[in-house]
């Protein structure tokens, strides 16, 4: 760790990100042994009346007379498919059967780690009824110990296409990952079904130092509303307060820094950089919440968020460097989150801000 003091507040500034690392792939290249599969309904195997499933996950081959219209996969000769075995549909020829809801299932639980960003992140292809109540294909994940499925994501028809997932609030938790098609009746059944490939969970290291914090370890929450250790205050929806966190690499130009705050409203939220901490690093009064990034401000983005969670950059945005114009020799930056809380909380204020983060970019 090297050690940089601002004014009164010691900032610790992490060593340079290392690689990320795989904690889960699958490529369907030996078959479904990491993989339980099986039905969410009593049907699943055996159909109305005790007929045969009309659909189920299994390994598809490249050679498979249904393949050319999924091949080539985007990883080796074989892919998961969820269909009728030797039809190309996921209905027996001639039958008309209502299609029951069958799953993939991780087979053990898969750790998260407790630090950095854990992402979920497949190839998927796929023809069904594109309706959000029929042929739905659907991501839950269960933390191992409870009951519950929690939906991640919901897929449509398209040709070959990369999902990616954040599986980073389950954090040192253990996780079951649950690929899900849902049929749900005996119309419009005659399509190819589902392909999936390349699952894969990688973990990025934390890149940055969190501060400012609504935890009490710097100014006060506006109305006491103290919020968990390293995240903003409180709000009406999160008591824990949201947090802002970055994994990746701070390189120059070439970094691959990735911003992600969590537990935020959802709604359009607004992602600003600083070039210092402000009250040197303790925070200011704002809002609902502390202002941590001050001195030369500029708004970087302003993300919708889903499921509580905004992310920078985007698919389509450039790096977040060059979002934040940051010079080539590099240098200090800070970062914050803004975010709507229009409940009636705390102060007459409509937002809250997550805690800062501060980032040591490298030349």
């Amino acid at each position: 760790m090297k050690n940089l003091l601002l004014g009164t507040a010691l900032l610790l500034l992490p060593a340079p990100a290392t690689a990320q690392s795989t904690l889960f792939f699958e490529g369907f290249e030996h078959g479904l042994d990491a993989w339980t599969i099986g039905p969410d309904s009593p049907d699943c195997w055996w159909g109305h009346g005790g007929g045969p499933c009309t659909g189920s996950f299994f390994v598809a081959a490249d050679t498979d007379p249904c393949s050319p219209w999924a091949a080539p996969f985007p990883e080796g000769t074989h892919a998961v498919r969820f269909g009728y075995q030797g039809q190309c549909t996921f209905q027996p020829p001639g039958i008309n059967m209502d299609v029951p809801d069958c799953s993939m299932i991780t087979a053990t639980p898969l750790a998260i780690p407790a630090t950095g960003s854990t992402r979920l992140t497949f190839w998927s292809k796929s023809e069904g009824e594109d309706d959000s109540s029929y042929d739905r294909r659907r991501i839950f994940v269960q933390v191992e110990g409870t009951t519950s499925w929690v939906q991640v994501g919901q897929l449509w028809n398209s040709d070959w296409a990369s999902h990616g997932f954040d599986l980073s609030r389950w954090a040192g938790q253990s996780l079951r990952i649950k690929f899900k098609f849902e049929g749900v009746d005996n119309a419009f059944n005659d399509y190819m079904g589902w392909y999936l490939d390349q699952i894969t969970v990688e973990n990025s290291p934390a890149v940055g130092a969190p501060f400012c914090s609504g935890d009490g370890s710097a100014a006060d929450c506006p109305c006491g509303n103290v919020g968990a250790p390293g995240r903003g205050c409180a709000t009406s929806f999160a008591p824990q307060g949201a947090l802002l966190a970055g994994v990746g690499d701070s390189a120059g130009s070439a970094d691959t820094v990735v911003l992600t705050a969590t537990d935020v409203s959802n709604s359009v939220v607004t992602y600003f950089q600083g070039t210092t901490q402000q009250a040197f690093g303790l925070g200011a009064t704002f809002g609902d919440g502390l202002r941590c990034a001050g001195g030369t401000t500029l708004r970087l983005r302003s993300v919708p968020a889903s499921a509580n969670t905004a992310v920078l950059p985007g698919p389509s945005d450039p790096s977040l460097s060059v979002l934040g114009a940051i010079p080539v020799g590099g240098g200090m930056r800070t970062y914050q989150v803004w975010y709507r809380n229009a409940a009636d909380f705390c102060t007459t204020s409509t937002f809250n801000l997550t805690n800062g983060l501060a980032i040591h970019w490298r030349p």
